[in-house]
């Protein structure tokens, strides 16, 4: 071999050791500071151990985020994703493209731009590829934690695990507190009502709410009953709805509707009611008939993990039975008090609303 191959093949091995020493040292960096740490269970039941408390994260679900800032702790957030950036006008601090880490899905994670950003951790939903990033991110000492964020079921428990690590504690009580109350007056409000059969349908015709979707679990505080509680697939035959007899018909959004604080205009709201009332399978369906149609945006039924959204159909569902319960007044304070944003009214819509 010549003396420029050997020169050069040393110099490659140089690099190699150097960029070693180079991650090593940012690994040591990361993961060896003076602050204290706690082990905490995330909503996958896994067991991490984070720094605490937590003042600079990454989120890569608006859910998550919005809870983040429901419980005081917004200015924390330091790494963004895509569909947060996209409606950065529903929190009350400034999200720059320069906090972005995320496109919309896991497959578009910027690990680089993670790292240099240093969060103490990640947050992520429990849909994501969590195996592979926590393995990514763990040699930068950057934990991963798993929040279902957007599930009624676990809305308590994130509060208090949220509450915990931020060290927001009586905020995140607060915020359980009244939220609790409302799901509790419902329930023992129509403890003894029959439920109301509803087909749910997400953003596109024929796109049933099935089990194992947070979707479907809003259904229970809202207490109303899913005709495709014992299907498999999210897709269902139109004239299959139509034989299952649905007494009300729920639209959640639009495809063409983004996630967004701003909600939908009423021109918008109608054009999709008449176009749900214009399919030829549902023309004599008893539901549409009788016009009983619920539409919702995607920003207002997801709010405090879907129970803002359970509140609004629970209300439309039973009115006679709900006398106290005001969905627009819990939006209201879900916004102004918990997001620390301008309320913006106009998010739902019935087609009792055209009289």
């Amino acid at each position: 071999m010549s003396k420029r191959y050997y020169i050069f093949f040393a110099f490659i091995l140089l690099f190699i050791i150097g960029m070693r020493i180079y991650a090593s040292n940012m690994f040591v960096e990361l993961t060896q500071k003076d602050e204290p740490t706690i082990q905490i269970v995330d909503s996958k039941g896994r067991q991490v151990v984070i720094p605490y408390p937590l003042t600079n994260v990454a989120v890569m679900n608006p859910y998550t985020a919005e809870l983040i800032t429901a419980v005081g702790a917004a200015d924390a957030i330091r790494g963004v994703d895509q569909d947060i950036y996209e409606n950065r006008e529903a929190f009350p601090i400034p999200i720059t493209k320069d906090m972005v880490i995320c496109g919309h899905g896991e497959a578009q994670i910027h690990f680089e731009k993670i790292i240099r950003l240093r969060p103490q951790v990640l947050f992520m939903d429990a849909g994501k590829d969590i195996e592979r990033v926590e393995k990514v991110l763990g040699m930068f000492g950057i934990p991963v934690i798993v929040l279902k964020a957007d599930s009624a079921p676990y809305f308590s428990s994130n509060c208090r695990l949220l509450g915990k690590i931020f060290q927001k504690e009586e905020r995140a009580a607060e915020l359980d507190a009244y939220f609790t109350y409302w799901e509790q007056y419902v329930r023992e409000r129509l403890e003894h009502v029959p439920q109301k059969r509803v087909y749910y349908e997400c953003r596109y015709f024929a796109r049933a709410v099935v089990p194992g979707e947070f979707f479907h679990e809003m259904l229970k505080p809202a207490h109303a009953e899913n005709i495709f509680s014992d299907a498999l697939s999210i897709y269902v035959s139109p004239e299959y709805i139509l034989l299952r007899r649905p007494e009300y018909i729920v639209r959640l959004s639009d495809l063409k509707d983004p996630y967004s604080c701003n909600p939908p205009s009423q021109a918008r709201f109608e054009e999709i009611a008449e176009t749900m009332s214009g399919y030829p399978c549902w023309a004599h369906m008893d539901a549409v008939e009788k016009n009983r149609m619920f539409l919702f945006s995607y920003y207002s039924h997801g709010g405090a993990g879907k129970l803002v959204g359970a509140m609004f159909l629970a209300k439309y569902l039973y009115p006679e039975y709900l006398p106290d319960l005001v969905p627009e007044e819990i939006l209201r304070v879900w916004m102004e008090k918990y997001q620390g944003i301008p309320y913006r009214s106009g998010h739902t819509f019935t087609p009792e609303d055209l009289r």
